[in-house]
């Protein structure tokens, strides 16, 4: 993963947190790698993708190309990403409409409940797209117990959203959430503050999640 090399310390970080809120522009040249490089640092791994833009084809492709096999990867493609998708079986999940939220979480554990044992991984692509079919407080309604899902079942989730697109309110309640943040600035990833940077959230503090 050579795009994210300068990032190999932030999983580690994140060590003990199992819900990520990752804030990074939609534009970002290295958006689309980070997930894997945080998924996948030093472990193979299982993982369920959703994805509003992407389709399940290309998830799978990338997906693959970072050690996961196909048995161990679930897509789950929501709206406008159905569309376009020509992959079929039992890799994907499909939430034809964009705001049904309901659907999303029933193929979330549906994806999660098929993963082989072992480390597993959320990728959720993005808060951004789903907050275009959802108010706030929708959202947070989903996110809530699937948080919940993940700690119990001690999945590691990381939930993308591009922070120049939301108010600060917006951000502010969803970020009550998450264990911790990620942050990605510039035009590329680099190391030092204003490339990356990891920071734990009050509920992470509350859990007893320590940043190392």
């Amino acid at each position: 993963m050579p795009e994210f090399a300068h990032l190999a310390d932030v999983p580690s970080a994140l060590s003990g947190a199992a819900a990520v809120l990752v804030r990074a522009p939609g534009l970002h040249g290295r958006r689309e790698g980070l997930c894997p490089t945080l998924s996948l640092a030093g472990t193979p791994t299982s993982t369920v993708a959703v994805t509003y833009c992407g389709t399940a084809e290309e998830w799978l492709t990338r997906m693959a190309g970072h050690r996961a096999t196909l048995d161990a990867i679930r897509v789950v493609t929501v709206g406008a990403a159905v569309e376009g998708d020509d992959v079929s079986g039992p890799t994907v999940l499909r939430v034809e409409t964009p705001d049904d939220l309901t659907g999303v979480e029933i193929a979330v554990g549906e994806g999660l409940s098929a993963l082989p044992d072992g480390h597993a991984t959320l990728c959720l692509d993005s808060l951004t797209a789903l907050l275009q079919y959802a108010d706030v407080e929708e959202a947070y309604r989903l996110l809530h117990p699937l948080v919940e899902r993940l700690h119990a079942d001690r999945v590691v989730g990381h939930f993308h959203v591009d922070p120049a697109a939301h108010e600060p309110e917006t951000l502010a309640t969803l970020a009550g959430v998450f264990d911790a943040e990620v942050t990605l600035t510039g035009d590329t990833v680099r190391s030092g503050p204003r490339a990356a940077s990891v920071r734990t959230t009050a509920r992470a503090e509350k859990s007893g999640f320590v940043k190392r």
